[in-house]
C-alpha cells in the first residue's frame, strides 16, 4: 500500500516549524512508499510522521505557493488511520476495546493501535489503522470511507477527515492484543460502515467568509492551533525581542485562545522552537530591523492619516530612525517632539 513517510524520527510530539518541515518533505515524490502494515507500524513506533492519503504535490499547488502536501491533490488511499483525543467531558472515554467492538460488528479489523506521544494514564489517547484490500482512488468514496471511521466515536478527532492529515508516531509502542498486521479489510464492508455511520454535513462557505468567522471567534481552533501559535511566536520575537519579556507575555495571551487548550509543555516547546529560530535565523539574517526601530516604524505607520481629506498626500513626508521621528508637509502644521527632544514640523 503507498502512503507518505516522513524520514525524520521524533521522540516528542513535533510542533511549529517541525510540522512545516514534515509537511514540505512530504511534497517530494520520494516520501511516497510502497509499505506493508507492519512496516507501516515499525516506522511509527519509530517515531516517523505518516501521511496515509496519498497526495502527489501538484503544479497548480506549487504555483499557489503551497509549502506542504494539499488536500486538493489527493489521488489514492488504502490504509485509514483514526485519532482518538478523549477531550470531551460530555461523553464516556473511548477504549481500544470499544473501537475494536464496533469494526467486529461490521466484520472489520484494525491492523494495529498505539497511544500518542501525548497519551496520559489520566487521558489516554490513541490511533488505530484500518487496510482497505483495494486501493480507494474516488474521491467520494474515500471521504465516505474516513468519515465513518471517525463518526464511529464522539471523541475522535473529526480534523481527521482531510486527505492531507498527517499522523505522528509514538515512543510508547504497540498496544497489546489490538495487533493483527494481516487484517484487511473489504472495500464493500467499509462502504457498508459508511452507511451505518457518517459525519453531520457542514455548510457550504467561502474560505474567506470562514477566515472571517474565525477572525470574529478569537478563537485558535483545532488544527490551526501548533501553526498558528509558531507564527506568533515568531512574530512576537521580531517585535519585541527576547530580553525583557514581553514578546513570552504576548504569547502566553495568544496560547490562551486555543480551544481546546493546547498543554503546557507543547505551548513551552513551540515557543522554544520560536526562541530558536529567532537567534539562529532572524537575527542573523541581514536587514533585520531591531525591536527599538520596528516600534518606532509602527509608531510612524500610525501616525500617518487613514485618508488624505484635509492632507494632500504629496505633501506628506514622513521619515523615522530608532532615536526619532520627523513628519512634515502637513497642511494643518502637525507637531510632534522626537524622541530626542527635537522638535520636527
Amino acid at each position: 500500500m503507498l502512503l507518505h513517510i516522513d524520514r525524520v524520527k521524533f521522540k516528542v510530539k513535533p510542533t511549529g516549524a517541525e510540522i512545516g518541515g514534515i509537511k514540505s518533505r512530504f511534497t517530494k515524490s520520494a516520501s511516497i512508499k510502497d509499505m506493508t502494515a507492519k512496516q507501516l507500524a515499525d516506522c511509527l513506533t519509530a517515531g516517523q510522521t505518516v501521511q496515509p492519503g496519498v497526495c502527489p504535490f501538484s503544479e497548480s499547488s506549487r504555483t499557489k505557493g503551497y509549502k506542504g502536501t494539499k488536500d486538493a491533490d489527493f489521488a489514492k488511499q488504502t490504509v485509514f488511520m483514526n485519532d482518538i483525543d478523549n477531550k470531551r467531558k460530555d461523553v464516556p472515554a473511548e477504549t481500544p476495546a470499544h473501537i475494536a467492538e464496533l469494526l467486529a460488528a461490521h466484520g472489520l479489523k484494525a491492523a494495529f493501535m498505539y497511544e500518542t506521544f501525548n497519551s496520559t494514564a489520566t487521558q489516554q489517547r490513541f490511533r488505530y489503522a484500518v487496510v482497505c484490500d483495494k486501493e480507494i482512488t474516488d474521491r467520494a468514496e474515500r471521504d465516505r470511507i474516513q468519515g465513518a471511521i471517525i463518526a464511529m466515536s464522539p471523541q475522535a478527532d473529526t480534523d481527521c477527515i482531510n486527505a492531507d492529515r498527517i499522523f505522528f508516531g509514538t515512543d510508547k509502542g504497540l498496544l497489546d492484543g489490538y495487533t493483527d498486521f494481516e487484517a484487511v479489510c473489504s472495500k464493500e464492508s467499509l462502504l457498508a460502515l459508511a452507511d451505518a455511520y457518517s459525519l453531520p454535513e457542514q455548510p457550504v462557505q467561502s474560505a474567506q467568509a470562514a477566515q472571517d468567522k474565525k477572525k470574529q471567534s478569537g478563537i485558535i481552533p483545532d488544527g490551526e492551533r501548533n501553526s498558528t501559535l509558531a507564527s506568533a511566536a515568531l512574530s512576537l520575537l521580531k517585535k519585541y525581542g527576547d530580553s525583557d519579556g514581553k514578546a513570552y507575555e504576548a504569547f502566553l495571551q495568544t496560547a490562551t485562545k486555543c480551544v481546546p487548550p493546547l498543554d503546557d509543555r507543547e505551548i513551552a516547546s513551540i515557543w522554544n522552537s520560536g526562541v530558536t529560530g529567532y537567534r539562529n535565523k532572524v537575527l542573523t539574517k541581514p536587514g533585520y530591523i531591531a525591536p527599538p526601530e520596528y516600534a518606532a516604524q509602527e509608531f510612524a505607520r500610525s501616525l500617518e492619516p487613514e485618508d488624505y481629506t484635509d492632507v494632500d498626500r504629496h505633501s506628506y513626508s514622513l521619515r523615522c530612525t530608532a532615536g526619532a521621528f520627523v513628519i512634515a508637509g502637513l497642511r494643518n502644521g502637525l507637531y510632534i517632539t522626537a524622541r530626542n527632544g527635537t522638535k520636527a514640523n
